[in-house]
């Protein structure tokens, strides 16, 4: 019978292997394991055991929120047309009024070369705002509605660090070019927070399904109110647990804790409130693991397969 393909000093295979929190016990048989492991988890049947993958650099809340978009992938539309009925598709059955978000495109990859721009996403949506990210998150583009929605228009001051797209004789193209703060401080949606349980939950599961047990998410907008909101939810009790910051950034856990007891920001602006500790975590790394997640199954390979 085919067993358990481990890694040691070199592969070999056992009959099963018996795990109790993510750490292997014993090896040895089934009956036996049962008998000398009550509590642990035996593992057999034809499997290589892997440890769990660590992903040093992942945007997680922009991962989840990824994939709960009209996807504009390179694989899903290979023009602008294409991505036109796309989104189209999607504001037929979507409520009056609502925000259609979509993303995945890569102007370079279009047929046309270019970033598509507001008149051909109103012709997708001529009545619902429209936002439209690039693969790399760093631009957006907006329909009109989505424009007035947010109140920005000729008069309207590029954002700082990015820039809004004109046309040759200055009307907005639509395009906003690393702008998201502007774009948050005008109005533009957030997600609910059950949105983001779930969300979150569903890209844990992905990345889990790919062995990935241990995340670590690096970025310039890791500042406290993301911290709080990754806190908020491992505390939820969804797939998230184990949140922690480096250990030279001691005040992680108190900015979020003051993002919290002060929504509106006044301990912000405080001279010596929470800016200072913001500041430590800018390039916060957040670290977190994934429940229920702390080994890797793979079908066993062939043994000419395995070197």
């Amino acid at each position: 019978a085919r067993g358990v393909l481990v890694r040691a000093a070199a592969w070999t295979r056992v009959p099963a292997v018996g795990l109790r929190g993510g750490r292997v016990l014993a090896h040895g048989t089934v009956p036996d394991l049962r008998a000398r492991l009550p509590a642990a988890e035996v593992l057999s049947g034809g499997v290589v055991a892997l440890p769990g993958f660590r992903d040093a650099h992942v945007h997680l809340l922009g991962f989840a929120t990824a994939r709960d978009v009209v996807d504009c992938s390179p694989a899903a539309a290979s023009d602008i047309a294409a991505l036109v009925a796309r989104i189209a598709a999607a504001a037929r059955v979507a409520a009056p009024g609502s925000w259609i978000r979509a993303g995945g495109y890569d102007y370079r990859l279009l047929a046309e070369r270019r970033h598509p721009n507001r008149d051909e996403l109103d012709r997708a949506a001529p009545d619902r705002p429209v936002v439209l990210r690039h693969r790399t998150g760093h631009a957006v583009v907006l329909n009109t509605a989505a424009l007035r929605r947010l109140g920005i228009d000729e008069t309207t001051a590029d954002p700082p660090g990015g820039w809004l797209g004109r046309d040759v004789n200055g009307r907005l193209t639509g395009l906003v070019v690393d702008g998201d703060a502007m774009l948050r401080a005008r109005g533009l949606p957030h997600r609910t927070a059950e949105e983001l349980d779930r969300l979150v939950d569903t890209a844990s599961d992905a990345l889990a399904a790919a062995g990935i047990t241990w995340i670590c998410d690096a970025g310039p907008r890791n500042d406290a109110e993301t911290y709080a909101t990754l806190d908020d939810l491992a505390q939820r009790g969804g797939r998230l647990r184990r949140i922690g910051g480096r250990r030279h950034q001691p005040g992680a856990a108190q900015a979020a804790a003051k993002v919290r007891a002060d929504p509106g920001g006044a301990a912000l602006r405080r001279p010596g409130g929470a800016l200072r500790v913001i500041a430590q975590i800018y390039w916060h790394a957040l670290r977190l693991k994934l429940k229920g997640a702390a080994y890797h199954r793979l079908p066993s390979p062939p043994d000419q397969e395995i070197s």
